[in-house]
């Protein structure tokens, strides 16, 4: 049995799901998700650089 972690952005109202793309997205990174907060290495709670100014909010 094998569990895979579901990762933060993945939980946020602005992830895209984009089965046909090789790498995550969404509304503040529409040409890819920082790796550093893909990872969760760096938070999206508070301003990023180039976030367009969304952050992480958990869907509802």
């Amino acid at each position: 049995m094998s569990f895979s972690k579901i990762v933060k952005c993945e939980t946020c109202m602005y992830y895209e799901d984009n089965n046909n793309l090789s790498y995550p997205t969404c509304k503040a990174y529409p040409t890819g998700i920082p790796t550093r907060i893909f990872s969760e290495e760096k938070s999206h709670d508070r301003h990023r650089p180039f976030d367009k100014g969304y952050r992480y909010e958990p869907k509802e």
